[in-house]
Order: structure tokens, then C-alpha cells, then sequence
């Protein structure tokens, strides 16, 4: 009868039968905004996750030659929508740029993903980018981490990509210039140039079968955009999936954000109705995200990480909120004005053998 590992023995034995790589893919150059580019991943080894190298120039014209001070995480709106692609039509992330920013976020040393004009993190960009009548060209760059593992110990989301009948692709939607701007901005912008060059973090095959990791877990990265009216909102979440982190990024009609004050309650978690978990006011759900991040969040945005457990990103599965079996799962706020929310879920699906 053969040996029946758990998925705990098969990661222990995987991780001293395999071996790290990181492979370059060719650059895709871009002139001007609203376009697609899009790789291929090699079908060699099983894939952690994909890091994106962009570089863009973002010309600015405006007759009165002002500027724009950056907030942390515009350089990162040049994507407007960014999808791992299998051919099977499964999708396991699925936002933009400044989406997936604010997910790296939520790890080890988030004020890497802030930009810095010395290149001293993982953005690079002046304090302010500046215009003039004629146009003024301003350099951006940074490193987006796209991992398709939940974090760089636990061996839980990885695919395998030497497999015939898989093709794995990266598409990238490259946004119109003026939406690193504010809504209300009056600067004629435009990307004179954008590079992109991923890598493909990936581990090797091992030889013997019983090494191979547990693949019947998926993690999901996605986002979707809700319009509230002033008053008390009800925003239904899907079902059928784990829940491991929530973000809601609050937003006036106006897309400026919403502070502590505009949310007139608490922000709270609701399972089937009836059962409140989590429900937390602005302003604390703000000091305990300082807390457990070391740092402020962007204005806006608030956090529930189900897997902090001291360290963000690495923590069990004693919190994560089961929402495979339940019937509904929503979030309820009261808000002083009508607005946007964004909410960015990371998420966990188990295969199920039929």
C-alpha cells in the first residue's frame, strides 16, 4: 500500500528536495497609455509568484506650471488592471497596481512599497512631479511582488507550470496617464515610455514523488468597486471561499478619501446576518492597523489581517473567517456622505476531489 503523507510532511520534505530560480522575461516597451501587454510563463518548475520591474516617464503639461506632491503609491496606478491567466479561464489575481501594492502592504517591512525619491524602496519617484506649457518629463520606477504563495515560508498556493496542458500568462492593462492623478486634476498627462520586465520566481521538481507539495490549495487575490449613498450600507461579500485579509479602501463621490470622521460607526463584519465577529470603530481599526503594520496605512484604506499572529502575512489559520460554508458574509458601515468603497480580499479555495 503506498505511503499517505500529510500536507504538512510533503512541505517539510519538499522544502529539502528543491531548489530556488529566478528567471528574467523579456521586456515589453509601451509608448502612451490605455494599452496591453502580456507574458507568457515558461513551462519549466512550479511557480511561487511573478515580480514586475516597471519604468515609466509621465510627461505633464499645465499653463501655469504647477506641481503634484505624491501620496506613496501613484507610480503604482500606471497599472490599471493586472490577472494571472490560466487557459482553463481560473484567475487567481485579478486587480490593479495600486490594489496589489496595498496587499504587499500587508507583509514584513510595508514601507518598502511607499515610493522614495533617493530609490531607498521599492518606488522611485520625485517628491513632486512637475509641468509646464511645454511638458515636463518625469521618471518613475518600482518593483510590484506578485506572489501566488501566501507568504515566502508556507509552500500553500504554488502551481505547477511544467505541465502541457497549462499555459500561464500575465496580462497587464497599462492605464491612461491622467489616472495617476487626482480625479480633479487639471494637468494634460501622458506616458512618454513605459518598460515592463517581469521575473518568475519558481522552485525546481523534485525527483521523488512523495517531496511534491500539497497542491489542493489556492490563494485568491482580487478586487470590485461599490457605490454607497450617505446612511448605513449593507455590502454583501462572496461566499465559497477563506478569507485570510480584507482591505476597504473608502473614497468621497469626489475620489478623494474618506477620513475617520465621514464613517459614522463602527466598520463591521457580518456572518449570516446575525453574527458580528469584528466590529471596530474607524479610528481604532486605523491605530490597530498602525499596530500591526509599524506604520500608517494609506489615508482611506483599513485592514482586517486574519493571519497577523504578532508579524503580518505569517501567522496560522486560527482567525481566518470560513466563508465556504456560510450563507452570507457582508460588511456594514454608516457613512456622513455618499462615496466609493474598494475592497481587496485575499482568499484561500480548497480543491475538492469529485
Amino acid at each position: 500500500m503506498a505511503e499517505k503523507l500529510t500536507a504538512q510532511q510533503r512541505a517539510q520534505l519538499f522544502g529539502a528536495s528543491t531548489r530556488q530560480h529566478f528567471q528574467m522575461l523579456g521586456m515589453q516597451e509601451v509608448n502612451g497609455g490605455a494599452q496591453t501587454v502580456q507574458f507568457r510563463v515558461p513551462k519549466a518548475r512550479i511557480m511561487q509568484g511573478v515580480k514586475l520591474w516597471v519604468e515609466g516617464v509621465l510627461n505633464l503639461k499645465d499653463g501655469n506650471s504647477s506641481a503634484h506632491t505624491l501620496k506613496g503609491l501613484e507610480p503604482y496606478k500606471c497599472i490599471r488592471r493586472l490577472s494571472v491567466d490560466f487557459n482553463n479561464g481560473f484567475m487567481p489575481v485579478v486587480c490593479s497596481g495600486e490594489e496589489m501594492a496595498l496587499v504587499n502592504m500587508l507583509y514584513p517591512n510595508p514601507e518598502m512599497i511607499l515610493s522614495n525619491p533617493d530609490g531607498a524602496t521599492l518606488a522611485k519617484a520625485s517628491a513632486t512631479f512637475t509641468s509646464s506649457p511645454e511638458g515636463v518629463d518625469n521618471a518613475f520606477s518600482f518593483m510590484l511582488d506578485v506572489p501566488l504563495t501566501i507568504n515566502y515560508r508556507d509552500p500553500v498556493g504554488l502551481v505547477l507550470a511544467q505541465n502541457a496542458e497549462t499555459n500561464i500568462d500575465i496580462t497587464i492593462d497599462i492605464a491612461n496617464a491622467v489616472n495617476m492623478l487626482p480625479a480633479n486634476s487639471a494637468f494634460e498627462a501622458t506616458f512618454t515610455n513605459l518598460k515592463i520586465t517581469p521575473m518568475i520566481a519558481s522552485f525546481s521538481v523534485p525527483a521523488d514523488t512523495r517531496a511534491f507539495p500539497d497542491m489542493s490549495v489556492l490563494k485568491i487575490v482580487d478586487s470590485r468597486n461599490e457605490a454607497f449613498t450617505a446612511g448605513q450600507s449593507y455590502i454583501k461579500l462572496p461566499v465559497g471561499m477563506i478569507y485570510r485579509k480584507l482591505i476597504f479602501k473608502f473614497e468621497n463621490a469626489d475620489g478623494t478619501p474618506m477620513t475617520p470622521e465621514d464613517i459614522t460607526s463602527n466598520i463591521e463584519l457580518v456572518l449570516n446576518t446575525a453574527d458580528v465577529p469584528y466590529s471596530v470603530s474607524p479610528k481604532m481599526l486605523r491605530a490597530i492597523n498602525i499596530m500591526q503594520a509599524g506604520m500608517a496605512y494609506p489615508e482611506g484604506c483599513y485592514y482586517f489581517s486574519f493571519d497577523f499572529q504578532g508579524i503580518n502575512g505569517y501567522g496560522g489559520s486560527r482567525d481566518y473567517i470560513d466563508a465556504e460554508r456560510i450563507t452570507e458574509f457582508a460588511v456594514r458601515f454608516n457613512a456622513a456622505n455618499a462615496g466609493k468603497l474598494t475592497i481587496i480580499s485575499e482568499k484561500l479555495s480548497r480543491l475538492i476531489a469529485g
